[in-house]
């Protein structure tokens, strides 16, 4: 599991260090873990050498700089980042849950939550990448693309439709249609992510889907801007189903 630590206090990032490979071998996880003591220096590394990593623990509180900011900045470029903060404060726990973290860490860190955190990290993420994955609150979903009949968003929120269940959680599309397998989704607008499989019916401006076998058709107009490649999609999609 490739770590990276960004925090600006060297001895609390030794202490950090050392508590997380304690953890790490208690778990039989290979850890390598990079420890940058600024924003600035993590993104000039990860910028000129292109190397990403597996999870990243950031600071809230970096000096000039913060970890929410930081945290936005990776995920921009990579979308998929496991990102968990350290705080001495909750203050900052919604604005930490926006961005999407996977989870934070009150200082002083202590052995059991680091080692339900990376517990879950590396049964959730690590080698899965069938799975779409998000959080309610505190909890962590993880749900097969291929269960996922549409999501759709409003607002600040994203809506993630299956055929027994709908999930409602913060989000926007454009900050995840990249996670979506392009061979089995397509955009039918800038705010709605449908999944060919659901796939009723379909004209150039409508696409109806359904849930399940016996539920109704669900009819969603398609933007115009994304009228042909939606279509391309599907029809790809049918010719190789």
């Amino acid at each position: 599991m490739r770590i990276a630590l960004c925090e600006d206090d060297s001895v609390q990032a030794d202490m950090f260090v050392r508590l997380l490979d304690k953890t790490a071998d208690k778990l039989g996880i290979k850890a390598e873990t990079d420890v940058y003591n600024c924003a600035e220096d993590m993104k000039e590394e990860l910028n000129d050498k292109n190397i990403s990593y597996d999870v990243y623990f950031l600071d809230i509180e970096l000096g000039d700089d913060n970890g929410i900011s930081l945290a936005k900045w990776i995920k921009a470029g990579y979308k998929k980042a496991v990102i968990v903060f350290i705080t001495s404060h909750t203050d900052y726990m919604q604005k930490a849950f926006d961005v999407h973290a996977f989870n934070y860490i009150v200082k002083p860190a202590g052995e059991e939550r680091l080692s339900m955190i990376l517990s879950e990290i590396k049964e959730l993420y690590i080698g899965d990448g069938s799975k779409f994955i998000f959080h309610i609150g505190k909890s962590v979903y993880r749900i097969d693309y291929n269960d996922i009949v549409c999501i759709y968003s409003d607002m600040r929120y994203i809506n993630i439709v299956t055929s027994g269940k709908e999930y409602r959680t913060y989000g926007k599309i454009k900050d995840i249609k990249e996670e979506f397998p392009s061979d089995m989704f397509g955009m039918a607008g800038s705010s709605m992510l449908i999944n060919y499989k659901y796939i009723s019916r379909i004209k150039s401006d409508m696409v109806w889907y359904k849930t399940g076998r016996e539920s109704e058709e669900v009819p969603v107009s398609i933007a115009r801007r994304y009228s042909r490649g939606f279509v391309d999609g599907f029809n790809k999609y049918v010719s190789v189903t």
